[in-house]
């Protein structure tokens, strides 16, 4: 009420629409990189701020949301809350393997900053990209290309390892408040307990959660495998994707799903980049005409304007008919 002086639901609504704004921005911004046209630009970051996972399965189970790994979900404010800060995060560590020379040390004080806010806003993303970040520059190390540690190290993981101690402390280590979190919970290790209890066909709802990228990555493996900025978010989805199948806290948060924001905030980074490599290989047919690649392409756009179909699709549902076709 400081900052936003009046009703607290105006002042959350105008939170998050901000929060929509700098994401669009973010999106937009990278996209206008690799493509001229200002309407496919726009096109493009609206179908990655709306697109959901490809629900074909809704005829049997009257289900939109759970059981997939949505990009976008519309009922959780911090989720929103984080996705401009994780996009510019992520774009931060794209770059430390994409870049010739080390960051400057306002570089490196601006993504620590990044760091801590992903964090505060909701510790998803932050407890996946750390990880990621270690497993990929390790990667690289074994293929003789070294990453800029001063980056990784202080821009990354020293202000999420304080940050994520201090929450970590504030919510496993003492009794939980009172009210609807009251008792001790802990991290447990509990492979599909928590996805098994919302929906039936874990393996078909994770396949059309990630048809899009699928498609881009299969256009050419070789390229993809030499794209730091789209094996990162690979990786990075990976991780996501292990926390939301395999991790559940114990005690009276157990079916409340917290792991599962780690993998719809990690594969929405992947449709993101995704989108960016498509625009990528755009550039390449227009440069080689190749008939391959044309029809690898219509294949793409095809699942991409499937995905944001589905995402109108929820979201009209949301709007009408809130949680009853989860």
């Amino acid at each position: 009420n400081f900052v936003l002086p009046g009703d607290a639901d105006i002042a959350l609504i105008a939170v998050l629409l901000t929060a929509y704004a700098c994401s669009a921005a973010i999106v937009s911004k990278t996209l206008l990189d690799y493509v001229d046209s200002p309407i496919a630009v726009l096109a493009l970051t609206f179908a990655v701020l709306v697109l959901t996972s490809a629900a074909f399965l809704f005829p049997w189970d009257k289900q939109l949301y759970l059981g997939y790994v949505p990009p976008n979900a519309y009922h959780n404010p911090t989720i929103i809350l984080l996705r401009p800060f994780a996009l510019l995060s992520f774009l931060y560590a794209s770059a430390t393997f994409a870049s010739k020379g080390p960051a400057t040390n306002w570089s490196i004080l601006v993504c620590a900053l990044l760091t801590i806010a992903c964090a505060l806003a909701k510790p998803s993303y932050t407890i996946c990209i750390i990880p990621a970040l270690v497993l990929f520059s390790m990667t690289r190390l074994v293929s003789g290309v070294l990453p800029d540690w001063r980056m990784l190290v202080f821009g990354f993981v020293v202000p999420a390892a304080a940050t994520l101690a201090i929450q970590f402390q504030m919510t496993y280590s003492a009794g939980q408040i009172q009210g609807l979190y009251s008792g001790k919970s802990d991290i447990v290790f509990a492979p599909l307990l928590v996805m098994q209890n919302g929906s039936e066909w874990l393996a078909p709802k994770f396949l059309l959660s990630v048809l899009f990228p699928l498609s881009v990555l299969s256009i050419n493996y070789k390229k993809a495998l030499e794209t730091s900025g789209l094996m990162l978010a690979w990786v990075l989805f990976a991780f996501g994707a292990g926390f939301t199948y395999l991790l559940a806290e114990s005690g009276p948060r157990m079916m409340h799903g917290n792991f599962t924001w780690s993998g719809q905030i990690t594969v929405f980074i992947l449709f993101f980049q995704s989108a960016v490599q498509l625009v990528k290989y755009f550039q390449d047919y227009a440069e080689g005409k190749s008939p391959v690649l044309r029809q690898k392409l219509a294949v793409c756009v095809g699942l991409l304007t499937l995905h944001t179909a589905f995402g109108i699709a929820f979201y009209l549902a949301e709007y009408f008919r809130y949680k009853m076709f989860w």
